[in-house]
């Protein structure tokens, strides 16, 4: 099973683009506080890269602002390249299903 569910801040307005056969396509940047405190008591957050594709992409676009909080609902998706120099280059991010604008 694959789910994500998470509240955060819109970090980034979206990059809405089209791919070469005309989907739609957005990124997006979403700040999460963590659930505890550090040691010095302070609640640090993550930042993930979530991607919306077609009418979700196009909605995102028009309506997110920078400090929007945003639900989203989705799943992790990962990638991996060879890079140039004969290492390996991981990376994670989130493909978004369901989206809810909490507040603006």
């Amino acid at each position: 099973m694959n789910n994500i569910c998470m509240v955060g801040k819109v970090v980034s307005l979206p990059e809405l683009r089209e791919t070469v056969n005309g989907t739609k396509v957005a990124s997006l940047e979403v700040e999460v506080e963590r659930n505890f405190p550090n040691s010095e008591g302070i609640y640090e957050s993550d930042t993930f890269l979530v991607t919306l594709w077609k009418g979700l992409a196009e909605s995102c676009s028009s309506l997110c602002d920078v400090n929007s909080i945003v639900g989203i609902k989705g799943r992790l998706a990962a990638r991996n390249f060879d890079t140039k120099e004969g290492g390996k280059f991981y990376n994670c991010e989130i493909i978004c299903e369901k989206m809810s604008f909490i507040a603006k």
